[in-house]
Parts: structure tokens; C-alpha cells; sequence
């Protein structure tokens, strides 16, 4: 939370765009931190199949991420002009 917290000061009140960019990077760090124990501990808490259920949702959620991504500029460009 403090990662977070210190990103979004770094960059809403940084003048210069290197302190911006720093905040930039530690939200970066907290997002990994994140997604690595979230990952971690998906498997602790699933006695069935050790964790294959949530890793497949997440991992399927990403791919599709990309793909969404990229559908979401397109027709934005298309509509937009």
C-alpha cells in the first residue's frame, strides 16, 4: 500500500518528469509484488487442485487482456476518426 500510495504522490505532484517517472515505477514494483503472491497463494488455498483452477482463470484472463486491448484502440480509431 505504501508503494501505491508514494506512486501516485511521485506523480501528481512530481515537476519534473523523471520524479514521474519514478512514480511510474513503483506502482510498477506494487502490481508485481502483488500479482506474484497473489499467484503464490492461489495455491495454498485450493485443496482440490492445488491452484490449477485459479492459474488457468488468471492466465486465460490475460490473454484475453491483450486481445481486448487491442480491439478497444481499433474501434476507437474507427469511431473516433
Amino acid at each position: 500500500a505504501a508503494l501505491m500510495a508514494g506512486s501516485f504522490v511521485l506523480v501528481a505532484l512530481g515537476h519534473t518528469m523523471g520524479i514521474q517517472l519514478l512514480g511510474v515505477a513503483l506502482a510498477s514494483a506494487q502490481c508485481s509484488m502483488g500479482e506474484a503472491s497473489m499467484l503464490s497463494l492461489s495455491t495454498r488455498y485450493s485443496p482440490h487442485d492445488g491452484g490449477a483452477a485459479e492459474l488457468t482463470a488468471w492466465s486465460s484472463g490475460t490473454g484475453f487482456a491483450g486481445i481486448f486491448g487491442y480491439a478497444w484502440i481499433v474501434v476507437f480509431h474507427l469511431w473516433g476518426g
